[in-house]
């Protein structure tokens, strides 16, 4: 059963292949609708964007009038500092979690990755947010852990998300660039992927009678390559900004906050904190020189 649940899904096989006694009209429409109801879920899902919620509940603000607009983990690193972007990364990636595990519900693998995939469009563009959101790299790596877990041909190693996060941590460490880290990995992704299914599709083709597993196997594949291009199509499309800007060589480097060291928000807030102060000693006819003056006094 646990292989069905991985390859095939529960629902579609009670619909489709346990012999439910359903007609066949019947259980297309159920198998249509359930569907529909998980591209749903999952894009709604992916509409909680957890950058722009925790922004405005812990400071009051929207992340997205901060650095680089961007309602991502990154920029509130950038921002607020580590807690807040390890905090919205954790958001991001549990939203996803969850819709791949309701994929695999109702479609096995193929459901983890159009799951996955509906929630990374609504991560980046949210209807409840104007459709502007952030751009996807935490979510498409869980979809890229599920995914592969969800291989059955590798004795359940994620090989495809280690090598795709190794290329993504030499990329970011090497050249300290998030943006440039999480494009290469994107784009490698569909030909990393491809490349372990083909002997996969191959060793199938070459059984006399295919299971059912890997016939169907075989007919979903083609659909796992269609959707990791998809993916990587609209991540670098998110990215096209930090794209040129890495071309012009005007793209900020990465780095976590030091300890001690105070957010963007943190000296801007300050900052505007002097002003007032200024402000307020200017209205009192008394300036910080006259201040100063009058405590030696």
């Amino acid at each position: 059963m646990y292989e069905v649940f991985r390859i095939v899904g529960v629902v579609r096989y009670y619909l489709k292949y346990a012999g439910s006694g359903i007609d066949e009209t019947t259980s297309t429409v159920l198998l249509t609708l359930s569907i529909i109801a998980l591209i749903t879920a999952a894009y709604f899902l992916g509409g909680l964007n957890f950058s722009i919620l925790l922004s405005k509940k812990l400071y009051g603000v929207d992340i997205r009038t901060y650095g680089s607009g961007n309602a991502g983990s990154t920029n509130m690193l950038r921002t607020f500092g580590n807690k807040a972007g390890i905090v919205t990364m954790v958001g991001d990636m549990s939203k996803t979690l969850v819709s791949c595990l309701l994929g695999y519900v109702v479609l096995g693998r193929l459901g983890a990755f159009v799951g996955g995939l509906f929630c990374m469009i609504g991560h980046m563009f949210p209807v409840l947010y104007k459709f502007k959101g952030g751009k996807g790299v935490a979510c498409a790596a869980i979809v890229i852990l599920m995914t592969d877990i969800g291989n059955p041909h590798y004795f359940y190693v994620p090989i495809v998300f280690l090598i795709m996060f190794a290329i993504f941590a030499i990329i970011l460490f090497g050249a300290k660039y998030m943006s440039l880290a999480s494009v290469m990995s994107v784009l490698l992704y569909p030909l990393v992927m491809n490349a372990f299914d083909i002997p996969i599709k191959n060793a199938i083709l070459a059984e006399e009678t295919p299971t059912m597993l890997g016939s169907i196997f075989i007919v979903d594949s083609a659909l796992y390559l269609l959707i990791a291009l998809l993916m990587a199509v609209l991540v670098i499309f998110m990215h096209r900004a930090n794209i040129k800007r890495l071309l012009n060589k005007e793209e900020s480097k990465f780095s976590f906050h030091k300890k001690g060291e105070k957010s963007a928000f943190e000296i801007e807030k300050e900052t505007e904190e002097q002003k007032e102060k200024r402000k307020e000693l200017r209205a009192a006819g008394l300036t910080q020189k006259d201040k100063n003056t009058s405590k030696k006094k």
